[in-house]
């Protein structure tokens, strides 16, 4: 990755579909992909692979504080993660 290549966290990546879509359309820019369901991100490393696209998918709960994330992140975001989430307030 070169140096001033921006960074993208999407919290909730599920099975890859936004990511691998945001990798063929934006190459120069590292994405990562966190998602609670093991399942979905072996998915969605499988499809990457599949496509040749070079995107970092991890098993992550965004409830909690996350490690190892780059400094230099420039955007987050979430795609219908929150609808998905426990409801634990009345």
């Amino acid at each position: 990755r070169e140096a001033g290549n921006p960074c993208v966290v999407e919290f909730g990546s599920g099975i890859g579909r936004n990511l691998l879509y945001l990798k063929h359309r934006y190459p120069h820019v590292r994405f990562i992909g966190l998602e609670l369901v093991p399942s979905s991100v072996e998915f969605a490393k499988a499809a990457a692979h599949k496509w040749g696209l070079e995107i970092e998918f991890r098993q992550a709960n965004v409830c909690e504080a996350l490690q190892g994330l780059p400094d230099d992140v420039s955007v987050t975001f979430s795609m219908h993660a929150l609808e998905c989430m426990p409801r634990i307030f009345p």
